[in-house]
């Protein structure tokens, strides 16, 4: 879910520093040389330098790199090397380092703040959010100056709307032109519509009335920007785990192109004019899905909730608004958009999750050594391992379980990246969007049971 460092949402002068700092990284390998790797990872070398003692014993090559920014403050670079002559915790032969390039207001260019072989960067990066943040979501509202809001407006003026936003982002720049697909909704099947749903993609009040509306969808689905939703134009970026500022960062990116070509509807008092009152000021509305199983078990929730909503945050459904719980996943949401900056609203909301996440874990812990737990988890691993019929729910569910096992080490095998695709493609509208034909519940059910079985046929306790 990084993005390319050619992609126009990073700026041409973070570009060529995080180009020179991966350089820079590159040659210190290929030296050997510790210090100048603890120079770069620090403006105080000598802390840094036994970190990097173990490159003064290797000799390799960097056959390949690959550069990815999340953010314009932060990359990443992973490096194919040959290793000549091996040291430490560095065999000799192929493998892949992994390094994370930070951007801080204390040095000109680029620190390198992390550098292991990649297996082992990949657990770390996992360990640090994932296991009860699934994935978050931000969402700029924006309204063009010149028309009614949507639910006053005319059909004929929500095709202007749809015209204006769609050459704005496909006419105005041939690079995002490349990068996004436009779907009109009236042109989809009820089933892909649902799946858009399913896959987070647009918020199910989007499909209701699917008259006058579209979207515009990255390649790789982590954007999107819906038109003629409850406002013009809904911005949305989705991320896995809880990198909520490098999200907003990407949304006010893609807000800024489009405020280039289209004239948003502003107030000098009130901030962005949005048609539900909730929203004026920034227009932001971030959110993050949390596995919260061992708070929900415990009855905490209600309590959570209410304390929650007294700090200007709510919880709500797996779908976010009106809709139900399902795996034990909720949606926590910001409420309040106006008296405060976007970076306050997203901070606010990180640093809440954060209590919220450290709640589940103390619970978890508590239960860890209760054997009907154990058990739960173990027998979710067997169904799914051996069904052959599999309601959308019943699958929900006992997945809830596997990742409660794996986050708490009773179960392995598995990664939470390969548990979310499941989760999303086991649901009834996306599972006949890929059969490309109609199912019935059955037929439904006997296809999402073989999808569980090969996916989880790696679990092991």
């Amino acid at each position: 879910h990084y993005l390319p460092v050619s992609s126009p949402f990073v700026g041409d002068d973070q570009r060529e520093n995080f180009r020179a700092a991966a350089a820079r990284l590159i040659g210190a390998l290929e030296a050997g040389d510790a210090a100048q790797l603890a120079a770069l990872a620090s403006m105080d070398p000598a802390y840094y330098e036994p970190v990097y003692a173990p490159f003064g014993g290797v000799r390799l090559q960097v056959k390949d790199a690959q550069l990815y920014c999340n953010s314009s403050r932060s990359a990443e670079v992973y490096l194919t090397v040959d290793v000549k002559e091996g040291g430490g915790i560095y065999s000799e032969g192929e493998g892949t380092l992994a390094a994370r390039l930070t951007q801080t207001g204390y040095r000109a260019e680029p620190f390198v703040s992390c550098l292991m072989p990649q297996k082992k960067y990949e657990d770390i990066r996992l360990l640090e959010d994932e296991n009860e943040a699934v994935r978050l979501a931000v969402r700029l509202a924006r309204n063009l100056k010149q028309y009614p809001f949507p639910a006053r407006a005319t059909d004929k003026q929500r095709e202007a709307v749809e015209q204006k936003v769609k050459d704005a982002l496909l006419s105005g720049n041939s690079i995002l032109s490349k990068e996004f697909r436009f779907l009109p909704l009236e042109s989809a099947s009820e089933e892909e519509a649902v799946s858009l749903v399913e896959r987070h993609i647009v918020s199910p009040e989007f499909i209701s009335d699917r008259r006058g509306k579209a979207v515009l969808i990255s390649e790789d689905e982590s954007i999107s920007i819906m038109i003629n939703e409850e406002d013009h134009l809904r911005i949305q970026v989705l991320r896995e785990g809880l990198s909520l500022k490098e999200a907003a960062e990407t949304a006010d990116r893609i807000d800024t192109l489009l405020s280039e070509t289209l004239d948003f509807a502003y107030d000098s008092e009130f901030g962005y004019l949005t048609q539900c009152p909730t929203n004026l000021g920034t227009g932001l509305r971030a959110s993050v899905m949390l596995h919260l199983p061992a708070l929900t078990e415990s009855g905490a929730m209600p309590r959570v909730s209410s304390n929650l909503s007294k700090l200007g945050l709510t919880l709500r459904g797996t779908y976010g608004e009106g809709s139900k719980i399902t795996g034990a996943l909720y949606q926590l949401s910001n409420q309040i958009t106006l008296g405060l900056s976007e970076s306050e609203a997203v901070e606010n909301l990180r640093a809440i999750t954060v209590q919220l996440m450290e709640e589940e874990r103390k619970a978890r812990s508590q239960m860890s050594e209760n054997i009907a737990w154990q058990d739960k988890i173990d027998r979710a691993a067997g169904i799914l391992k051996t069904a052959r019929v599999l309601s959308s729910s019943e699958c929900m569910e006992l997945l809830s379980y596997i990742r409660l096992g794996l986050s708490t080490g009773v179960l392995q095998g598995v990664t939470t990246q390969e548990l979310n695709a499941l989760m999303v493609n086991a649901q009834p509208a996306t599972l006949m969007a890929k059969a490309g034909k109609q199912l019935d519940q059955n037929q439904r059910d006997i296809l999402r049971a073989q999808m569980a079985r090969e996916a989880c046929a790696k679990i092991k306790e």
